[in-house]
């Protein structure tokens, strides 16, 4: 009984390892398929997320060099953006597009606008992208009238996020330079009070409502004509409260000119007066000669 039940066991293993040979012959080839698939798949990956780093890497090099070099004129740093965006990748690129813009901005208004019209009416950049590209288009077409920049605006200003404050922001101002100083008035006071507001948006709802109520009171504002260094309401191209700074600083120049120009006033005043009574004067020029005769040496 020993010997049958050891040679049976014999028997079973040895149909075993048959079984197992037979199945590595017709599967072999497949799992070692696998295996190198799985391999090579990793492989690629690496060299993939390699060679993109080493893509951005290059690209913020590069982006960092066109916006930084200042000893270029402004041509030269507008032609290299444009080569640069047309090689870098999106992200890149759409950065490459505001700075773009922006250069734009300093020469040709309605380029600069286009540039950012590009950005808003794409699909490549990302939604808030977009739309920080239309409050700046909108923020330049300012100049061309209320209408215009309310129809870049769209339905941003009805935007629960914080870029819908900056949306009403820019309607505001297209209410105050068209004169409607109630409806600027009532705008820039409710995101003064709105404490969901950005700050920065609260501060200059401030000063314009104050600007607003003027405006109101008096039925018009009568804007001073600035220098041609001086920022107007017309250049607004970025903060704010930065421009009035500039304004504070160019109205306390017209007062130094007010001085001097009453200063001139009082001597012509003077002048009259002498003119208009010649014995006054003639009196004024014997004291002198008086004064003279005295001081002579003996």
């Amino acid at each position: 009984m020993a010997n049958e039940e050891s040679l049976l066991r014999e028997v079973d293993e040895g149909l075993a390892e048959d079984n197992l040979w037979r199945s590595m012959r017709e599967r072999g080839p497949f799992l070692l398929g696998g295996a190198a698939a799985i391999i090579v798949g990793v492989a690629g990956w690496q060299f993939y997320t390699s060679q993109k780093n080493a893509a951005a890497l290059a690209a913020s090099r590069a982006f960092y060099e066109h916006t930084t070099n200042e000893a270029l004129s402004l041509s030269e740093r507008v032609v290299k953006l444009e080569n640069f965006i047309e090689t870098a990748p999106q992200g890149y690129a759409t950065l490459g597009r505001f700075r773009l813009a922006a250069l734009h901005a300093q020469s040709d208004r309605l380029r600069a606008m286009s540039t950012y019209r590009a950005i808003y009416e794409g699909t490549q950049a990302p939604l808030r992208l977009r739309h920080l590209a239309r409050l700046r288009a909108a923020n330049l077409a300012l100049e061309d009238g209320r209408d215009a920049a309310i129809e870049i605006i769209g339905d941003l200003e009805t935007d629960d996020s914080a870029l819908g404050y900056f949306a009403r922001e820019v309607v505001a101002l297209a209410a105050l330079r068209a004169g409607d100083y109630q409806t600027a008035m009532s705008m820039f006071e409710t995101a003064a009070s709105d404490f969901a507001a950005p700050e920065g948006v609260r501060t200059r709802a401030k000063e314009y409502g104050a600007l607003a109520r003027v405006g109101v009171d008096k039925s018009e504002i009568i804007w001073p004509e600035p220098p041609a260094a001086r920022p107007s309401l017309d250049d607004f191209d970025g903060d704010l409260s930065e421009m009035l700074d500039a304004l504070s600083a160019g109205g306390e120049s017209v007062q130094d000119q007010g001085g001097n120009a009453n200063l001139g006033a009082e001597e012509a005043e003077a002048d009259t007066v002498s003119d208009a009574d010649p014995l006054q004067k003639d009196d004024q020029d014997e004291g002198v000669g008086d004064a003279q005769s005295t001081e002579e040496p003996e």
